[in-house]
C-alpha cells in the first residue's frame, strides 16, 4: 500500500489486523513502568531551614572583619561540616548505625552519607541600599538530608543545622580573632620600626652634632661672633709685636750691668769696658808709635788677655740667649699663624738657627773651664727684661688663642657647608618615620577595629545564623516520583504499540483489499468478494473480546492497587 493514498480507514484497518500485538506490547510495557515504579524504594527528605541574620549594630558603628558574602560564607560553613567525621560522630550519638544498615564501619557509612546532604541557598528580591536597584540576595538557606527512613532523614537533618548554627558562630569568631591577631603583629611590626628609625636618627644626629639644619642659624651667630674675637685677637697681637720692638729697642741702649765703685771713689769698669778703654787706647799709640813701641806692645798684651776672658764671652752669650729667647718666641707665634713654607716662619727659622750657632760659637772659643754667667743687675735692664718677657708670654697665649679661634672657625665652616647634605640625610630620615607614624597610626586604628569586631563576633552581635524552621518528619517520599514514572511509562507503552503495529505492517508483504491489487497489477478489478463470516469467527471473536476484557480489568485493577498503595498512598507512617 502506497502512503500517499492511504486514508483514515485504512490505517484503522491495520490497527484492527495489528490491535492484539499493539495491545501485548502497550500492556506489557505498562506492568514494566508500575513494577518500576513499584519496586524502586522510597527516599524521604527532611529539611531544616536556616535564615541569616544582619548585623545587630549598624556597620557604620562597627565594621565586621568576616566575609560578608553570604553564598560563599554557606559554602566554606558546608566545607566544613559536612565531613566524614562530622556524620560519623552524628550516627554514633544518634545511635543510627543499625536503621542506615551497618557497612563495614562507621567511616564508610559516613562517607556514603555525604552523598545525602544537600544545602540550598533561599534567595529574595530586595534593594540594594548602595546602587538602589533591585536584587537577588540569599536570605536564607535549607539543610536537607534524604534517607529511606523519614526518621532518620529527619534527626540528621536537625543534627546538621545544628551544626551549622554552632560551626558559624565558631568560625566567625576565629576569623575575626585571627584578623584582630594579623593586625596586632603588624602594628608591633611598625611599632619596632618607628623604634630602629628613631634609633637610627638619633645616631644620625649624635654622628653629624652641630652640622644639623636646625643649628644652621647658631652656627653662623657663632662663627661670626668668633671672627670678632679673631679680630680683636689679631689687633692684640699686633700691638704685643709693635710693644716687643719697642722693649727690645730700649733693652739695647740700657747695659745689663750697673756700675760699681771702688774704694778711690772711680767707677770699676767691666772687662768689656776696659778692652774698649785699651782698644781706644791702642789705636791712638799706634798713631803715635810704631807697633815695635814698648807700649804698643803692652797694650796689644793687655788687650788679647782681656779678649781671651770669658767675662766678654759670658756678657755675648746673655745678649746672644736673650736675643734667642725672643726669636723663638717668634718664630712660634709665627708658626701657629702660617705654614711652615711661610717667608716670616722661614726668616724666623734662619735667624733662630744663627744664633743657636753663634751661641755654640761663644761656648767653643772660651778655653779652660766655664765661668757662671753672671746675671744682669741693672735696674733698668731687668726692668726692660721683665716687661718684655711678660710681652712675649702674653704674645705666646695670643698666638695660642688665635689658632684656638681659628680651629672654631673653620669647624663653624666646616658645619655651615656639610649642612645642605646633612639636612637631605636628616630629612629622608624624618620623612621615613613620618611615613612609618602615620602606617602605625593606620594600623593602630584598624586594630581598634579589629579588636571591636572580635567583641562583636564573642557577643554574637554581627551575622549570625537562626533556626528558622526545624527539620520536620516528612509523610511523603520525595523520590522517586512514581506518578511521572507511571505516566511516562503508559505514554512509553502506547507509542510502543502503535509502533509494534506501524513495524509489522511494514513488514507484511501480504495483499489486502481491492485498492492494494489494484495498485500492484495495475489492471482493474471485475468484481469484489467480500470475506464471509461464519460461526466458528464469530464465536472465535467472541472469546478474544472476553479474554480481552478479562486482561484489561486485571491491569487496571493492579494499576488501582499500584496507585493507592505506593504512588499515593491515604496515609504514610
Amino acid at each position: 500500500m502506497q502512503p500517499e493514498s492511504a486514508t483514515l480507514g485504512d490505517y484503522i484497518d491495520i490497527f484492527r489486523r495489528r490491535k492484539v500485538p499493539m495491545l501485548s506490547v502497550t500492556t506489557v510495557l505498562s506492568l514494566v513502568a508500575m513494577i518500576v515504579a513499584v519496586s524502586l524504594p522510597s527516599v524521604y527528605r527532611s529539611t531544616a531551614t536556616i535564615k541569616i541574620e544582619q548585623q545587630g549594630i549598624p556597620d557604620d558603628i562597627v565594621r565586621t572583619t568576616v566575609n560578608n558574602y553570604a553564598d560563599t560564607q554557606i559554602e566554606n560553613i558546608k566545607q566544613r561540616v559536612v565531613t566524614s567525621g562530622h556524620l560519623a560522630k552524628i550516627v554514633t550519638e544518634l545511635d543510627l548505625a543499625d536503621q542506615l544498615g551497618q557497612p563495614a564501619s562507621i567511616d564508610v557509612l559516613a562517607g556514603e552519607m555525604i552523598e545525602s546532604v544537600f544545602v540550598e541557598p533561599v534567595g529574595a528580591e530586595v534593594v540594594d541600599p548602595r546602587t538602589g536597584k533591585p536584587r537577588v540576595a540569599t536570605i536564607a538557606f535549607n539543610v536537607s538530608y534524604e534517607s529511606e527512613r523519614p526518621r532518620v532523614a529527619k534527626k540528621i537533618a536537625n543534627a546538621l543545622a545544628d551544626l551549622f548554627l554552632s560551626e558559624n558562630a565558631a568560625s566567625r569568631t576565629a576569623m575575626a580573632a585571627d584578623t584582630a591577631s594579623f593586625i596586632t603583629e603588624q602594628a608591633e611590626k611598625w611599632r619596632q620600626e618607628i623604634a630602629d628609625m628613631e634609633a637610627r636618627i638619633a645616631t644620625f644626629k649624635s654622628d653629624n652634632a652641630g652640622r644639623l639644619p636646625e643649628l644652621s642659624d647658631l652656627n653662623l651667630r657663632l662663627m661670626e661672633s668668633t671672627e670678632r674675637d679673631l679680630r680683636e685677637n689679631q689687633e692684640r697681637i699686633r700691638s704685643l709685636q709693635q710693644q716687643r720692638i719697642y722693649l727690645e729697642a730700649e733693652r739695647a741702649q740700657v747695659k745689663p750691668y750697673a756700675t760699681s765703685l771702688g774704694s778711690d771713689g772711680k767707677p770699676i769698669l767691666s772687662p768689656a769696658e776696659r778692652l774698649d778703654i785699651l782698644r781706644n787706647e791702642y789705636s791712638s799709640k799706634l798713631a803715635i808709635y810704631s807697633s815695635e813701641h814698648p807700649d804698643v806692645v803692652k797694650l796689644r798684651k793687655e788687650i788679647a788677655s782681656l779678649a781671651s776672658q770669658s767675662t766678654t764671652a759670658t756678657g755675648d752669650r746673655v745678649a746672644i740667649e736673650t736675643e734667642l729667647a725672643s726669636a723663638r718666641a717668634d718664630l712660634d707665634a709665627a708658626r701657629q699663624r702660617y705654614s711652615a713654607e711661610h717667608p716670616d716662619v722661614r726668616k724666623l727659622t734662619r735667624k733662630v738657627d744663627g744664633l743657636e750657632s753663634n751661641l755654640k760659637g761663644i761656648a767653643t772659643a772660651v778655653p779652660g773651664p766655664q765661668q757662671p754667667m753672671r746675671r744682669p743687675d741693672n735696674p733698668a735692664y731687668i726692668g726692660l727684661q721683665a716687661r718684655l718677657e711678660a710681652a712675649t708670654t702674653d704674645l705666646r697665649t695670643l698666638v695660642a688663642t688665635e689658632a684656638q679661634l681659628r680651629a672654631k672657625l673653620s669647624e663653624y665652616e666646616t658645619r655651615l657647608t656639610a649642612t645642605p647634605q646633612v639636612e637631605r640625610q636628616y630629612q629622608a630620615l624624618q620623612r621615613e618615620h613620618e611615613a612609618a607614624v602615620n602606617e602605625y597610626n593606620k594600623i593602630k586604628g584598624k586594630q581598634r577595629e579589629a579588636e571591636l569586631a572580635e567583641q562583636l563576633e564573642i557577643r554574637n552581635k554581627g551575622e549570625r545564623y537562626s533556626l528558622i524552621s526545624a527539620a520536620s518528619l516528612p509523610d511523603t517520599p520525595y523520590k522517586p516520583q512514581r506518578r511521572l514514572i507511571v505516566l511516562f511509562g503508559i505514554i512509553a507503552a502506547f507509542t510502543g504499540g502503535i509502533g509494534t503495529a506501524v513495524l509489522a505492517e511494514a513488514l507484511d508483504r501480504t495483499v489486502r483489499g481491492a485498492k492494494t491489487l489494484v495498485a500492484t497489477i495495475n489492471a482493474p478489478l471485475l468484481g469484489v468478494i467480500p470475506y464471509i463470516e461464519n460461526s466458528s469467527d464469530r464465536s472465535a471473536r467472541r472469546r478474544r473480546r472476553i479474554v480481552t476484557a478479562v486482561a484489561v480489568a486485571l491491569c487496571l485493577t493492579c494499576a488501582g492497587v499500584i496507585v493507592q498503595t505506593q504512588v499515593s498512598p491515604l496515609q504514610q507512617v
